[in-house]
């Protein structure tokens, strides 16, 4: 039995390690490729330790020792691949049994566009994401049903530009509008397995970008276009067995999917001439993620290991590029110890 669970686990590590390779080694550029989850969103598809129910009888360490957590903590997720290299920090307190609040603070530490076989990249503070919880435990020990309301705020430069071919590119950081977020999650655990099933829905508002044309001879026109993201649905099924020593294998699947969205155009230039027109955002599509990774529970400190592989993609727009990118993930969680009182 136990050569079978290491023969896995060298199995699940030599899978992650391929797909960590496809992603920072990817062999050809896809023009204006932006395909993916938003980074303000992925964190709350892939669970951090903290979001497995306990196991009956409370949580051990590594040797099965009883520990109390204390209140407070963070959970840190990376995610790299060959267009965005996302750090995201989480802090964490929680109130009571019940009552929780996090602060999701993403940093982007590269985003890449490809235009006309040129990068162009760009970094900084992305937007970010304050949550609260409620936590109902149910009578059946290891068994949770949390519900989480998140708002998204407009933190990140949306307008952000970079240098090409002697003008300026959007590389934002950011969708520059007020998104909602609403989550039901429900998790069993035992001392050797957990599952965790979670549903999410995403509404978007409105973000709003300007950009002042002067051509330097009295001509100046104001062009602002306002977009709404196409809202998203997301449904998720993680799992996670120990293996031995405080190694877990951890087995996950997602599914996006994403409706249209709008925008408006708006022009006015110096002499009071004003134009404008409404349009259809084609985003609807569908996205199935598969998330293999492992674990190491070290009590205090839990690293988790993974990519998320692209099962399928399908956009209702014609001519829409399907291709998306295996992402390397990396987690950490620090759950310290209660104080004594």
């Amino acid at each position: 039995m136990k050569n079978l669970r290491f023969s896995l686990s060298l199995l699940l590590v030599a899978l992650i390690t391929i797909a960590a390779g496809q992603a920072l080694a990817q062999s050809e550029t896809e023009e204006g490729h932006s395909h993916g989850i938003d980074p303000t969103t992925t964190p709350l598809v892939v669970p951090a330790i903290e979001d497995y129910a306990p196991p009956p009888g409370g949580e051990v360490d590594n040797q099965g020792n009883p520990v109390e957590v204390a209140p407070v903590g963070v959970n840190g997720y990376f995610e790299f691949s060959e267009y965005n290299k996302i750090f995201n920090i989480t802090p964490r307190y929680r109130f009571n049994k019940n009552w929780a609040a996090k602060v999701r603070v993403p940093w982007i530490a590269e985003r890449t566009v490809n235009v006309f076989d040129e990068d162009v990249s760009a970094s900084g503070l992305g937007d970010v994401t304050v949550e609260g919880e409620y936590t109902h435990l149910f009578e059946t020990p290891g068994t949770l049903l949390r519900l989480q309301a998140s708002l998204k705020l407009p933190t990140g430069d949306h307008e952000n530009s970079e240098e090409y071919g002697g003008g300026e590119l959007v590389v934002p950081l950011g969708s520059g509008s007020l998104d909602y977020m609403l989550r039901g999650q429900y998790t069993t655990s035992t001392a050797t397995t957990g599952l965790l099933v979670s549903a999410m829905l995403r509404k978007n508002t409105e973000g709003e970008r300007q950009y002042v044309y002067d051509d330097g001879f009295g001509y100046v026109e104001t062009q602002t276009t306002t977009v709404t993201e196409g809202n998203q649905g997301f449904l998720a099924v993680f799992g996670r067995r120990s293996l031995n020593n405080g190694i877990w294998l951890n087995l996950g699947t997602s599914i996006l999917i994403t409706g249209d969205g709008s925008g408006e155009y708006n022009s006015v230039d110096n002499t009071g001439f004003e134009y404008g027109y409404t349009y259809d955002k084609t985003t609807k599509s569908t996205m199935v993620d598969l998330y293999p990774g492992i674990s190491y529970d070290l009590g205090v400190i839990t690293p988790y290991l993974g990519a998320r592989i692209p099962l399928s993609t399908s956009f209702d727009a014609d001519g829409m590029n399907e291709d998306r990118d295996t992402v390397f993930l990396f987690q950490i969680s620090y759950r310290p110890l209660k104080l004594a009182d």
